[in-house]
């Protein structure tokens, strides 16, 4: 096993120097850059030319690249062009509200989805079938920025369970239940932008799996119905679930940019907005790259769980 991911680990690096390489060729043609945002309209040209110059905007694309590619093999990710602070101590700073409403996300979607979809299998045509698939079915249309709206009108402005947004209450020492409280709706609002994927999924490979001769042949030796649906059948069909899983933890970094936005939350979501608006092209970088290597490692993640749920698999 560690062989293996050893050998995907090395087939992966390439790959992220070809996403680079792309993310920053789309960066650098892009309309606009740094400088449009940073001098004052009424410097002179050769004070903007000497800013160019000093940001390095002025040298050719490839060679702009490779000097970054070469910062970033010793470990540096390069400097933000506003702040002048090191990228990495921005992203930083913005990684740990991500990466806490984005496993709360996945935590809120498959303790919903996996028993809504297991009894949606086993009820099929059911009432409680129809019901979790129409809502998997608005769970998956409604876009994030009105279903966030729409739950801060519901649950903050009208029955005010929850604060509108932030990571904690102004002027109050934080608190664990501070920011639970304030978690709750974000996390609610980025799950349900997946757990309708989910829930179909589990369905689906629920259903696939209960037609299949083992399930059949405990049913004939006498087990119940609940241990061969628990015990036999959901630890089967968990292996497409787990793949959705591999690929929806660089989506949720992705929804969580209009999340954290109508949340106010201080995330990477709001820090992408910021440097795009700005032009840093220093922290797109970084960014870009950290959403590559997430793709990378979500991979890894569900070949990993592979085998912990069924120990027949085995990696070459």
């Amino acid at each position: 096993m560690l062989q293996y991911l050893l050998k995907r680990i090395l087939v992966a690096l390439p790959v992220l120097v070809g996403v680079t390489a792309i993310s920053y060729l789309i960066i650098s043609l892009a309309p606009g850059n740094a400088v449009d945002i940073l001098i004052d309209p009424n410097q002179t040209p050769g004070q903007a030319q000497r800013l160019r110059e000093e940001l390095g905007l002025n040298q050719p694309i490839p060679v702009r690249y490779a000097k970054w590619l070469g910062e970033l093999a010793r470990g540096n990710l390069g400097y933000s062009f506003l702040t002048r602070r090191p990228v990495a101590e921005r992203i930083s700073e913005r990684l740990s509200p991500t990466l806490s409403l984005a496993f709360a996300a996945i935590f809120v979607a498959y303790l919903v989805a996996l028993p809504v979809g297991v009894i949606s299998a086993t009820r099929q045509y059911s009432a409680a079938d129809y019901v979790s698939t129409g809502f998997a079915l608005i769970g998956n249309s409604l876009p994030t920025f009105f279903l966030g709206l729409s739950f801060i009108y519901l649950f903050s402005v009208r029955v005010r369970w929850f604060p509108t947004g932030g990571m904690s209450t102004i002027g109050a020492t934080p608190t664990p239940n501070d920011f639970i409280v304030h978690l709750t709706l974000p996390a609610l609002v980025l799950g349900m932008s997946i757990l309708g994927a989910v829930m179909r999924y589990a369905r689906s490979s629920m259903l696939e799996v209960m037609r299949q001769d083992f399930v059949r042949t405990a049913r004939a030796k006498g087990v119940t119905g609940r241990t061969v649906i628990y015990k036999h059948a959901l630890r089967n069909a968990l292996i497409p679930v787990i793949t959705l899983l591999g690929i929806q933890l660089p989506v949720l970094f992705g929804g969580a940019i209009i999340t954290e936005q109508v949340f106010g939350w201080p995330g990477m979501g709001r820090l992408t907005i910021e440097a795009i608006t700005q032009r840093d092209y220093p922290v797109l970088m970084a960014l870009n790259l950290v959403t590559a290597v997430m793709v990378v490692g979500g991979g890894l993640f569900s070949d990993v769980l592979y085998v912990v749920v069924d120990p027949r698999i085995r990696y070459a």
